[in-house]
């Protein structure tokens, strides 16, 4: 199984799911990475956890957290995490909540492999914009690449050449026929994927080949080119009109940001530019 789920309830409406379409229930998870919506239902499916070796030290650290909308919301005065992520903890695990964070039985460096005999699945550590201890799944001979996340922004909403470009081309030598990223409504086709990893090679060349003036308006430019990507959610529930407008844009709606190493806040999203706290944000 990749990831775990953002709760309890989420992980066991997996395992009913499973059940109705009588498919075998999972013998182990992987996690593609450590934050809250991919990790929380761990406990629910009592089988073995893999993740890379820095998201057991992020998951160890949350662990230690009060959980309560109270401990919530005094992370949130003190910048330690976004209105984002307090309002959607708030929603997934309604108050009073109870918490229990799941220690990785099986923990890796920079890549795992699970011979299944007809299947390979091969797990790869690659650090991104939105995490550093993110991973990727790559199925074959499907050849179908799960991002988790990815391919998603940072949490100050911003991308950067310096992790986007160089993403993108080692997901590219992977050659997916399918590509799953962790909150899109559907599945990106080859073709897709290719169109949006040219543009980022591009933005990434026309970028580093420009002076720091000009970066912003390749930004621009880049945006216009780059195709809209389906709604997504992490939740069960329709969550509020923010959380919708989120969705509607997807992960990599824009290349919103993308210069050498600068973070650009997205405006339409009051949250961002403020910095989170690694591995729960």
């Amino acid at each position: 199984m990749l990831d775990a789920g953002s709760s309890s309830a989420h992980a066991r409406a997996m395992l009913e799911g499973l059940r109705e379409e009588e498919v075998a229930s999972p013998a182990l998870v992987v996690l593609t990475h450590s934050h809250w919506d991919h990790v929380f239902g761990a406990d629910e499916l009592g089988v073995p956890v893999v993740a890379h070796v820095r998201a057991a030290e992020y998951l160890a650290e949350a662990a230690k957290l009060d959980w309560s909308d109270e401990a919530l919301d005094r992370r949130l005065a003190a910048g330690d995490v976004t209105q984002f992520h307090v309002d959607n903890v708030k929603q997934e695990l309604p108050s009073p909540r109870l918490v229990r964070i799941v220690s990785p039985d099986i923990v890796f460096h920079e890549s795992l492999t699970f011979d299944l005999g007809d299947v390979v699945v091969r797990v790869r550590h690659l650090p991104n914009d939105h995490t550093d201890d993110g991973c990727v799944i790559f199925v074959e001979p499907d050849r179908v690449l799960f991002v988790g996340d990815a391919t998603c922004d940072s949490p100050t909403g911003a991308f950067t050449t310096a992790l986007a470009v160089p993403l993108f081309e080692t997901l590219r030598g992977f050659a997916p026929e399918l590509v799953v990223e962790g909150h899109a409504g559907s599945v990106m086709s080859q073709s897709e994927f290719e169109e949006l990893a040219d543009k980022i090679r591009l933005v990434g060349a026309l970028s580093s080949a420009s002076a720091p003036e000009r970066q912003r308006s390749w930004v621009s430019w880049a945006k216009r080119l780059t195709r809209t990507w389906p709604t997504w959610s992490t939740h069960s529930s329709p969550g509020s009109a923010a959380q919708q407008s989120r969705r509607d844009r997807g992960c990599f709606g824009q290349v919103r940001g993308l210069t050498p190493d600068t973070a650009c806040a997205d405006a339409s999203r009051p949250d961002r530019g403020r910095p989170a706290a690694p591995g729960w944000r």
